[in-house]
């Protein structure tokens, strides 16, 4: 397993949190299970029962099951290239395809999502001088790589007399994990030695830092064009934050780029005691947990219990960007997916109303030899008749007034 792990992290084929999610699977569900094992006594109905009962039967989704089923099937694959067994006892069984596709109700909550939230959340943003942020996330990118930004990720290109404005993602924020000082991780027992996780062990090797990681795209980089009046927010927001490090309580974290941030804490307040705090953060990056609370607490300013998330933005957005028509290349581009998942992700978003998106095309053939009558203005209207808007958003917002 261990030989499979660095192959991929060494190749670059893996994201810093995907080397960090197929870890965890290996030490907590391959491990315990077939880690005192012969790689040859694997067999067929062995691995099936693994995946068809005693995965499901510790409660894990389709979504986690895929990921132990890549990790032992990578695994397998270098065993048989390096001649330790000859067959691969893992033909025929499947991977649960971890991805649900999304209902036309589904579709259509995101599509009333989207209306309230670009009429509300930005400016409930621009109050608390947080536009920036969250015009990036209606975009669609990720909060890990948002608050990875720097300075540098906002460049103008020029080819001719072209000019445009991009936002360049290139890395993203990453809270890396110390590690234990308590011995090595017992995979029957699934835990340290001393029974503690990393994070409460008492003799740690090494602390918890922040880092800037390389991101999920399977480039590594990708850049978005924005509109000028978009980048105008964004470069005052730079301007903004560039002031603030002359600031003699900025105070940021060490590290490479992290003094350069885009979207940091803010200065100093009060406990909540109500006395002053000792230490200043100013500069410092931001928790995900703490940037999620600020998204809750505006959404909740003008729609109760939406249920909402900052990875709910970036479904929004993916949604919006698919009916409206965009290409399968300008979502890879703007999304930061790869070639190969492109289809399935689209296929997840997508409106599963296929009839509907194929109107336009059957009335132009059927016009071709049955051509619609000419029909006088109103003459088949019914003053009664009362057509739902399907885009409306939901009652409990249309008594909200800004």
């Amino acid at each position: 397993m261990a030989t499979w792990l660095e192959t991929k992290n060494d190749d670059g084929d893996l994201a810093w949190q995907s080397y960090r999610m197929y870890d965890s699977r290996i030490r907590q569900h391959i491990l315990p299970v077939f880690g005192d094992e012969p790689v040859r006594t694997l067999t067929y109905p062995k691995l099936r029962t693994f995946f068809k009962d005693t995965l499901p039967g510790k409660g894990l989704g389709d979504s986690s099951i895929r990921q132990v089923h890549i990790a032992l099937k990578g695994a397998l694959n270098v065993a048989q290239r390096d001649g330790i067994i000859l067959a691969h006892p893992m033909v025929g069984i499947k991977a649960p395809d971890g991805r649900k596709k999304r209902t036309t109700e589904e579709v259509k909550e995101l599509r009333q999502a989207a209306k309230y939230l670009n009429r509300y959340l930005l400016a409930e943003a621009e109050k608390i001088g947080e536009s920036a942020r969250w015009l990036l996330a209606m975009v669609g990118i990720r909060q890990s790589e948002v608050l990875g930004m720097t300075d540098d990720s906002l460049v103008t290109r020029r080819s001719g007399n072209t000019r445009t404005r991009r936002v360049v993602i290139s890395h993203q924020l990453a809270r890396v994990a110390g590690e234990h000082g308590c011995g090595e991780w017992d995979a029957k027992l699934g835990a340290f030695p001393c029974g503690r996780k990393t994070r409460g062990c008492t003799n740690p090797k090494s602390e918890a830092y922040w880092a800037l990681v390389k991101t999920k795209s399977e480039s590594g980089v990708r850049e978005i064009v924005i509109p000028e009046h978009v980048w105008q927010v964004l470069v005052t927001h730079r301007a903004a934050q560039s002031k603030l490090r002359q600031d003699p309580l900025f105070n940021p974290v060490a590290g490479e780029g992290l003094d350069k941030l885009l979207f940091t804490v803010g200065p100093p307040t009060l406990r909540k005691d109500g006395n002053p705090r000792t230490k200043s953060y100013l500069g410092q990056p931001r928790y995900g947990q703490r940037d999620r609370e600020q998204l809750y607490g505006m959404i909740e300013a003008f729609k109760k219990d939406s249920g909402l998330t900052v990875h709910s933005l970036r479904h929004v957005a993916t949604t919006m960007l698919i009916e409206a028509g965009a290409s399968r290349e300008s979502l890879v581009a703007t999304m930061g997916w790869s070639e190969k998942g492109a289809d399935q992700q689209i296929a997840t978003y997508s409106h599963n109303d296929r009839a509907k998106r194929a109107a336009g095309d059957v009335s132009v053939f059927f016009d071709m030899f049955h051509p619609a009558p000419v029909v006088a203005p109103h003459q088949n209207d019914d003053p009664t008749e009362v057509v739902p808007d399907d885009d409306e958003p939901p009652a409990s917002l249309q008594t909200v007034s800004r």
